[in-house]
Order: C-alpha cells, then sequence, then structure tokens
C-alpha cells in the first residue's frame, strides 16, 4: 500500500511538471524557458525535479512524446477502421485535435530546437515503420527506412506549415493532400 501511495505521488509530480513546460510554452518560445521557470509554475523544489527528469530537454521529450501518445490514443479506433487500407498516418484525427489544442501545439512546432524536431520524427518513423512492415512487399529500389524518414519528415512539415498559416485547409483535406503524396512512396 504504502508503494502504491509513493508511486501515485510520484505521477502527480509528474504531471505537475509536464503540465508547467506545456503551460509556459504557450506563452514564451522554449529556448527562453529555464528550470527555475518549470519549478516554480509546478510549485516544486529543484531537487524534485531532477529527481523525475535529468534535463529540460529530456523533460521537453516526455512531454512531446505524451501528447502524440495521447492523440494516438484518441485516433486508434479509426486507424483500425477500413481507411488503415489507404492511410499512413491518422492526419485528418491529428489536424482535428491540434485545432482543439492549438497553443500547445503551435508552441511545440514552434520551437527552434532542431531536437525537438527530431524527437517528433523518431516518434512518428516508428509509427511508419510499422505500418511498413504490415504491408505487401514492393519493388521499390528506395531503402524502407529512407522512406520511413521521408513519410515522417513531410506528416511534420505539413503539420508546421498548417500550424504556422492559421489553417488554411480543412483537416480532412490536409489528409488527403498528405496521403497523394506520400502513397507513390509505398506503393
Amino acid at each position: 500500500m504504502n508503494s502504491f501511495k509513493t508511486d501515485r505521488r510520484t505521477e502527480r509530480t509528474k504531471r505537475l511538471i509536464l503540465n508547467a513546460l506545456s503551460e509556459l510554452m504557450q506563452e514564451k518560445k522554449y529556448s527562453s524557458i529555464t528550470v527555475q521557470d518549470i519549478i516554480d509554475r509546478a510549485d516544486i523544489g529543484r531537487s524534485t525535479f531532477y529527481a523525475h527528469f535529468d534535463t529540460r530537454d529530456d523533460l521537453l521529450k516526455k512531454n512531446i512524446e505524451n501528447i502524440f501518445e495521447h492523440i494516438n490514443n484518441q485516433v486508434i479506433d479509426e486507424i483500425e477502421s477500413s481507411e488503415q487500407e489507404t492511410r499512413i498516418l491518422p492526419l485528418r484525427e491529428l489536424l482535428e485535435h491540434i485545432k482543439e489544442n492549438k497553443r500547445l501545439i503551435k508552441g511545440l512546432m514552434s520551437v527552434e530546437n532542431e531536437e525537438v524536431l527530431q524527437i517528433v520524427q523518431s516518434y512518428w518513423n516508428d509509427k511508419v515503420k510499422r505500418y511498413l512492415q504490415n504491408r505487401p512487399k514492393g519493388h521499390s529500389k528506395v531503402p524502407p527506412e529512407i522512406v520511413t524518414n521521408h513519410i515522417s519528415g513531410t506528416m511534420i512539415e505539413m503539420l508546421r506549415w498548417w500550424v504556422t498559416t492559421d489553417n488554411p485547409y480543412s483537416p480532412a483535406q490536409m489528409d488527403q493532400y498528405f496521403h497523394q503524396l506520400i502513397m507513390p512512396c509505398v506503393e
């Protein structure tokens, strides 16, 4: 029972820290957010922060993973529908979620740290890789890791463009355009 309370407290503290970073990223650029800003917002001590995260970038990585896992969990039923045959990634659902949480995602997508984009791309590379492994093998002369990187990179750049241009096309249109661009790579 004592272990359960400790685990709940640990998870609560992590959530406070993650939420503090998310709130701060909606207010200012990531590069200007300090660990002190985060611990002040979360109302915790410095040693508590470092007991859970090694660095500010480590916290950011975890935050990115949480955001996209949350989105992924929300759209898992859609992915498993018959559309899975023709869709590589759930871009429409992702964009609909982004529209609902625009400030947070806009802060994330505007981060100037190249490492952040690498984290996001790595996350989606894993999803694309799994999708490609489940498709019949074609006769492509392009190595699968290059195709994977191309697809997830295209999606990330489309997301960034869509967010920074204030959504000139609907999520459904963007999903359609994305798949029109990408499907020749996997067929």
